[in-house]
Formats: structure tokens, C-alpha cells, sequence
């Protein structure tokens, strides 16, 4: 089966390393879901593509207005159907950083109401699996389907298992991503409406972005309180702002990571020479900088690491006072990740090396983590995150936790330098 090979050369594929974590974000590709022919989900004359269409446009207009240097590109702009392959495409093409694809959610029964955001991943449930199968059917309007997607059955379950062969390169920051977005929606979303979560599912829009990635399901077009509301114009400025507030967040992190002088870490390997042509970049504040580097996109990353911050910073952030009261000093923590696997690694595995027996293994979003460390101040961990890479784990990198759970770097260094 074609498709069994391409999974599987994928795989090989996304096997390199990763040089930087945290990838500033230049571009953004916001893709409104269906289009055309395809209306997508509809309900007493409610067309998913029109929702999807004009909440995207909106998303893009915020973006451009607070962030004018970021790059806005979208796979369509009008009524028009553009085939999944086409959009990631576009979205590759134009060298973007982040995307975006806006959905409508539906169900044969009118109850369910809620918003949720979906990574690329295997789905964990017959529910997740279920939304996956539905928005990947859009693909049966293209011609010689079976044949442009390499064999894949958009109705058939075997398919989405196959999906588990892959190691997404960008798994955490679309996950991040998703988290802000959620987070954003329960700000802004009715109060009758559900959190529905952070999900995996294989979505084959997002299985060829070469880029972080979401698919969000903004709402149930099934649900008579959600349907107006998506349909309505305070409601679709809503779930825009959602949308682009979760971006600015996102942005601001990924460009202070990726502000870190390559000199604050002993890299396992000789670092290239740096490029003289360009300066150094500054951190990200919520004003954007009128002149930025150019950023080369990152290679895809290995499954040990998952997208593994190479760089990091000596110094630290002065701490805001909503950071301050978010967390408490005395609980942050630095550990350093050597591994993340999708199942358990053994603890005679030559994966730990020399960290078989003492590797603190954690089940994060899904995938099992392992840790060594556990220091107070970030200097330490980065004098450990050097000794860590001459043992052989050459992606290792710095983690922070607050009471126990995993926090932005950021933020802990803000509070625990």
C-alpha cells in the first residue's frame, strides 16, 4: 500500500534534528475551512464554509493591523474549493510559521455545543477519530483522490492508524498554539458553551504543513444557540479576536525563545558561524519590533527531542506582575528532556543511556517524556543541559515546571532566573 511506504519515509524524515525551538514567527497561514462545491457542514441553510470563510478574514485583518511586519497568507479569500493537498501547500510555499485551519463542528444530535483544537497525532478516541473522518471526506470531491493522497481511505480507520507511524516535527508547538487558543475561547465564548480540550486526530490538512499547526472546531453548527452565535456579527469579531489573541500570545513567546543568544548553551556540536549580515534579534514585546531578522525555517525534529529549544538565555526577564501571581518562586523547577516516545520506553532501552535507571519518565499531552534534574535557578539547569549533551543526547533540552506541571520557560525564568 502506497501510503504505508510515504508514512513511513515521513518518518524517516522528520528523524533530523532540530536547530531551534523556538521559531520566530514571520508568517502566519489562516485556512478557512471547505469552500466551493464543498459547503462543508450545514443546518437550516448554514453553511460551514461561509462561517468558516468570513471568521478567517477577520482573524487575518486583526493580525495584520497589531502585527504590520508578520505576513498573512491565506488559503482562500473567497467561495472557491481548494483541495487539502493545495492548502498546506500554500502554506509551505509561502514559508509560514504558523497554521491555522478554521472548521465548524457538527452532530446528528443538537445537544452537543463547545469549541476544541486538534494537532496532528493519532486519535485517541472513536470521537476525535469520528470529527477527523468527517472533515477528511472533503477530499472524495477531488478527482483521482486515492491517487493524490497516496492511497488514503478517508473512511477507513486502518488509515488514521497509520498515522501513529509518524513523529510530528512540530508536535509541541502546535500544541502550545492549541493551548492559547482554548485558553482565549474560554474568555470570550457564551457561558453555555464547552471546553471541549486539546485533542490529537489525523487530519490530513495538517499532515503536510511543514510548520506548527491547528485545526479548530469553532463551535457546533448542529447547536440552534451556537449556530447563531457563529452566524452573528459580535460573535464572529469574537471568535476572530479569539483566534488572533491566541497568535499575538503564541508570537510573543516564540520570538523571545528565539531571541536567546546562541552563546548562553555549550552545544554537543560546533555551532555554525554566526551570519554578520544580520543583527541579533530582540526580544518580543507587544509592540512589534520595526526590524527583524530573517529566520530560516527549522529542520524537522527528532522523535527524542521534540522540538527541542537549542538556544537558551542567561538572562533573565524582569517578571510582570501577573506572572508573579501566577506562579510562586519556590515551586519552579528545571529539568532537563533527553526523550519523548509515544509508548514507554524500557528502562534497559540503550534510548536512556546512562540515564536508564535515574530518567524521570512523565506522561505529557499524550507522550511519554523523560527527564533528568531537578534544579532551582536556570543557571544550574544550563550548566546541566551542557553536561546532559556530552553524554550523548545531543537535543536535550531545558524544561521548567511550577508545582509540578509544565510551565512556559519564559515565565519561569522571569520568576526563577
Amino acid at each position: 500500500m502506497r501510503f504505508v511506504s510515504v508514512v513511513i519515509m515521513l518518518s524517516f524524515l522528520l528523524a533530523a534534528p532540530v536547530g531551534l525551538w523556538g521559531q520566530a514567527v514571520r508568517k502566519v497561514a489562516i485556512d478557512a475551512g471547505h469552500g466551493g462545491s464543498d459547503p462543508g457542514a450545514n443546518h437550516s441553510g448554514c453553511l460551514e464554509k461561509d462561517i468558516t470563510l468570513k471568521v478567517a478574514l477577520k482573524v487575518g485583518e486583526m493580525i495584520r493591523k497589531r502585527f504590520p511586519d508578520v505576513g498573512v497568507v491565506y488559503t482562500r479569500k473567497s467561495d472557491t474549493a481548494v483541495p487539502l493537498v493545495d492548502r498546506s501547500r500554500r502554506s509551505n510555499d509561502a514559508g509560514a510559521d504558523l497554521f491555522i485551519s478554521i472548521h465548524v463542528n457538527s452532530s446528528v444530535s443538537s445537544s452537543p455545543c463547545g469549541y476544541e483544537t486538534f494537532v496532528m497525532g493519532p486519535s485517541k478516541s472513536k470521537q476525535n477519530l469520528d470529527v477527523a473522518m468527517r472533515e477528511n471526506n472533503v477530499i472524495t470531491y477531488e478527482n483521482d483522490y486515492m491517487k493524490v493522497y497516496d492511497g488514503f481511505d478517508p473512511k477507513s480507520a486502518e488509515s488514521y492508524i497509520l498515522f501513529s507511524l509518524m513523529q510530528d516535527a512540530y508536535f509541541d508547538r502546535s500544541l502550545r498554539f492549541s493551548q492559547l487558543l482554548q485558553a482565549q475561547y474560554a474568555r470570550r465564548m457564551p457561558s453555555s458553551s464547552v471546553n471541549r480540550g486539546v485533542k490529537q486526530a489525523g487530519f490530513l490538512v495538517l499532515w503536510r504543513t511543514a510548520s506548527p499547526s491547528v485545526l479548530t472546531e469553532i463551535g457546533f453548527i448542529s447547536n440552534e444557540a451556537e449556530r447563531r452565535y457563529m452566524s452573528s456579527e459580535a460573535g464572529c469579531n469574537a471568535i476572530a479576536l479569539s483566534i488572533a489573541e491566541a497568535f499575538a500570545a503564541y508570537k510573543k513567546e516564540m520570538d523571545a525563545l528565539c531571541a536567546i543568544p546562541q552563546s548562553a548553551v555549550a552545544p554537543a556540536v560546533k555551532p555554525a558561524a554566526p551570519d554578520k549580515k544580520e543583527p541579533a534579534a530582540k526580544p518580543a514585546e507587544n509592540k512589534p519590533s520595526a526590524s527583524k531578522p530573517a529566520e530560516s525555517k527549522p529542520k524537522p525534529a527528532s522523535s527524542s527531542g521534540d522540538n527541542k529549544p537549542a538556544r537558551t538565555d542567561s538572562k533573565a526577564v524582569s517578571p510582570s506582575p501577573e506572572v508573579s501571581q501566577r506562579y510562586n518562586p519556590a515551586t519552579v523547577r528545571y529539568k532537563i528532556q533527553i526523550k519523548s516516545a509515544a509508548s514507554p520506553i524500557k528502562r534497559n532501552s540503550s534510548e536512556l543511556k546512562c540515564y536508564a535507571v535515574s530518567a524521570e519518565e512523565r506522561l505529557i499531552d499524550g507522550r511519554y517524556k523523560y527527564f533528568v534534574g531537578n534544579v532551582k535557578s536556570y543557571k544550574e539547569a544550563l550548566s546541566l543541559q551542557s553536561e546532559v549533551r556530552s553524554k550523548g543526547f545531543a537535543d536535550a533540552f531545558v524544561v521548567a515546571f511550577a508545582s509540578g506541571n509544565v510551565v512556559s520557560l519564559v515565565d519561569a525564568r522571569a520568576v526563577a532566573p
